[in-house]
């Protein structure tokens, strides 16, 4: 299990057998989860524990847990290149828990546990132009909009445009710090780092490696 530290009201943390009947009922979610899978079918429970498990040999599942009852609220799913230093996420959130602290510092807790645990050097991410909760929530923790694929999905009898944003290891790590951007996201989610003498060297390394002449400070 996961936490950005001991405050922190929510964790990631493995699925369980016990979380999968939520999963099932979020994966078919038509107005949502399908539309990063494209699925328009109804998916059953085989279905969804062929898909977590697949997911958790190829890639970063976890699932995102109100840290005083465990009862999950959300889950991320992430991509990671360590080649390029890049990772791409995606995050879900149950309706009933969106518009709540425990939602931006889930959020949040994906966000660091992607740059504390990866050598990678920036997120990407992705969100629907109808969705401006999303947005709101990805600007304040301090991405920014690289671009957009234009009607690239059909949304309530039209086309809507998919949009791209990104976060750089050095605006995350202001955030965290106070400054930047990403402040007031990392304020509101409680985030803090350790102090230096947590500093993990070998990692850090590599992710300078990613960049020449950069001078990043990668605390573990």
């Amino acid at each position: 299990m996961y936490a950005l530290n001991e405050h922190s009201p929510a964790t990631l943390d493995v699925y369980r057998d016990t979380d999968v009947g939520k999963l099932v009922v979020w994966m078919n979610d038509l107005n949502e989860i399908a539309l990063w899978s494209g699925r328009r079918k109804q998916l059953l429970r085989p279905d969804v524990i062929a898909l977590l498990e697949q997911r958790s040999r190829n890639a970063v599942f976890t699932v995102i847990r109100h840290a005083d009852t465990a009862e999950p609220i959300g889950f991320a799913d992430a991509s990671v290149n360590e080649a390029h230093g890049i990772a791409e996420f995606q995050v879900y959130i149950d309706r009933g828990w969106r518009h709540s602290r425990r939602a931006l510092h889930g959020m949040a807790s994906v966000v660091g546990y992607l740059f504390r645990s990866f050598p990678v050097r920036k997120l990407y991410c992705y969100s629907f132009e109808f969705n401006k909760h999303s947005e709101a929530v990805l600007r304040r923790g301090g991405f920014v909009n690289e671009g957009r694929f234009r009607e690239f999905v059909w949304w309530q009898d039209r086309y809507a445009d998919m949009l791209v944003w990104s976060i750089s290891r050095q605006v995350w790590e202001l955030g965290c710090r106070g400054a930047g951007p990403g402040a007031r996201f990392a304020r509101a989610a409680a985030v803090s780092l350790p102090q230096d003498d947590e500093f993990e060297p070998e990692l850090s390394a590599r992710v300078e490696a990613l960049e020449p002449g950069a001078t990043l400070q990668y605390r573990s």
